[in-house]
């Protein structure tokens, strides 16, 4: 597999670099203010549509002005703009304290394996895949069609993802637990979204690779066996917002899982369902109840919850 790094790409990636020192920074700083004050939720959830704009806008402005990215780069620019949000989730919370190393640690872990994952979808389907959208070009019609991809690409990425990650989070639970899982389940009724990047540096490579390799790149092969363009169904504000949103599974505010899919069943909104999981460890092991289905009929169990932690 190769990788042409472009003066673009490294422009982007001095950006990338500089908020990833700003998210450490803003940890750091965060970690020695305990006593922060209380939010309502309709704050928390106002200060949240702001930041994601606020990153959204900033991204597409980068790919405007310096066009011609790999891959590699699209992925860790939305991992750290990712982390912005899970440190806004973490300023919110109740936690008083996340540990700087550990956490950096975790999300070194997660850019590796996803860099994996985009270089192979480069190296497989090629560079410039998708619909490059700036900003100044996003009409109110514009903006519903990216909506809709946006919803399709979350439905589509969970399940194939769950190919792999449901009986390979089973597996951690069930043999790994007290040795490599049991560090991300310390935050079990106390989360918020940096605790996405918790746990044993094992732990993280085989969620990380579950998520990252199976959910859009086995997306990009299903739209390629059917001959579907990529530029028509997926583009790249879908992609960065898709990014940004994940560490909403792990969010002490469950009000965040609907923040912008508020149609979408639990049951097939991971965010919501893995939440979830974080309240019962035993229960909803995939990140939809699609594959806890496939997988309980397979091994003959049961751990579906169907409700939600308020």
């Amino acid at each position: 597999m190769k990788v042409d790094i472009s003066d673009d790409d490294a422009i982007q990636a001095q950006f990338t670099a500089g908020l990833m020192l700003f998210n450490i920074l803003g940890l750091t700083v965060l970690n020695r203010i305990p006593k922060r004050p209380k939010h309502s939720t309709v704050t928390e959830r106002c200060s949240h549509y702001i930041a994601l704009t606020l990153l959204l806008a900033g991204e597409l402005l980068l790919d405007s002005w310096y066009p011609n990215i790999s891959m590699v780069t699209m992925a860790m620019k939305g991992l750290c703009a990712q982390y912005s949000i899970g440190l806004l989730d973490f300023y919110f919370s109740n936690i008083k304290t996340m540990d700087v190393i550990d956490s950096c640690i975790g999300v070194g872990t997660w850019a590796v394996v996803q860099a994996v994952a985009a270089v192979y979808i480069e190296d497989t389907f090629g560079r410039n895949l998708f619909d490059n959208q700036p900003w100044s070009q996003l009409s109110a019609a514009k903006c519903l069609l990216l909506y809709g991809q946006f919803v399709l690409l979350l439905f589509v990425t969970s399940v194939t993802a769950d190919l792999i990650f449901c009986p390979a989070h089973r597996f951690m639970h069930r043999y790994q637990y007290a040795l490599n899982h049991k560090e991300h389940h310390i935050y079990t009724t106390n989360l918020c979204g940096l605790v996405f990047y918790s746990g044993t540096v094992i732990d993280d490579i085989v969620m990380a690779f579950a998520v990252s390799c199976f959910g859009l790149p086995v997306y990009l092969h299903l739209l390629s066996f059917f001959s579907v363009s990529f530029s028509s169904l997926i583009s790249t504000p879908v992609l960065y917002t898709a990014y940004h949103i994940a560490v909403y599974a792990h969010s002490h505010n469950t009000s965040l899982a609907t923040l912008l899919i508020p149609f979408l069943p639990n049951s097939l909104n991971f965010i919501a369902y893995h939440n979830l999981h974080h309240l019962d460890p035993a229960c909803n092991m995939g990140l939809t109840e699609v594959g806890d289905r496939v997988w309980d009929l397979l091994l003959r169990e049961k751990t579906i919850r169907p409700t939600c932690r308020s």
